[in-house]
């Protein structure tokens, strides 16, 4: 469902998603609902914002199997843990410095320590993100991500 926010801004529901797991947050929206156009076509690409958890945020483009169709949920949702997969291998791939545990005082951190890699990913795992929804802007092409961890 989508919900207009301006006249070229929506809200996306894309449903509650495990990036590590998407399979599981598919299958739970059922058939339907991962079919539903949340964004129709005639549209070529859209530029989706990655930046929650990385001290250098990056955008990446989209594009939907049928430019005339649009995006679906499940096209969207696919796309974005794609993305963050890509995100979160090239970090491991560039990075210099290893996550290790993370200790204030003599507590020791959950989050995942920072790593110097190209988007300085610091915070949360992979494992820890949950793709919930989306706001997309009309006259941009432009998505920008809501996620938990």
């Amino acid at each position: 469902m989508t919900q207009n926010k301006t006249a070229k801004e929506m809200l996306l529901d894309l449903g509650y998603v495990a990036l590590a797991a998407p399979e599981h947050g598919l299958k739970r929206m059922g058939l339907e609902k991962r079919a539903e156009v949340l964004i129709p076509g005639p549209i070529d690409f859209i530029l989706v914002h990655i930046e929650y958890c990385l001290r250098k945020p990056t955008k990446f483009k989209l594009r939907p199997d049928d430019e005339n169709v649009g995006f679906t949920r499940e096209e969207i949702v696919k796309g974005v843990v794609e993305m963050y997969t890509r995100v979160y291998k090239v970090e491991d791939e560039t990075k210099t410095v290893s996550p290790s545990l993370h200790r204030v005082g003599n507590v020791i951190s959950l989050n995942r320590p920072a790593t110097d890699g190209k988007y300085g990913i610091w915070m949360h795992d992979l494992a820890d993100l949950c793709l919930h929804s989306a706001t997309y802007d009309e006259s941009t092409k432009e998505m920008f991500l809501g996620l938990d961890s």
